[in-house]
């Protein structure tokens, strides 16, 4: 799915990457629940791309994010990484 969801973004086939995107998010959320590291990494991507675009769908994202990880992680810290590992 992340190889089919890039190759969209790529083809500048936004809408299509957006929602590819969404369903392993909403797969791997509902096996291995939201705090999961790769719902995060795909939350990340996502909200790089809707930001990119111009879409208000980001500002939702970014929250959700901060809801799970309230008390876990702080989000700027875990955002900074992750771009530090190419996540």
């Amino acid at each position: 799915m992340k190889v089919v969801c890039h190759s969209q973004f790529y083809q500048g086939k936004t809408l299509e990457a957006a929602q590819t995107m969404r369903e392993p998010i909403q797969m791997i959320a509902g096996q291995w629940g939201p705090q999961y590291s790769r719902v995060l990494e795909f939350k990340n991507v996502l909200e790089g791309w809707l930001r990119g675009w111009g879409y208000e769908d980001a500002t939702a994202l970014r929250g959700e994010k901060e809801e799970q990880l309230d008390g876990v992680v702080d989000l700027n810290e875990y955002s900074r990484f992750s771009a530090i590992l190419g996540l």
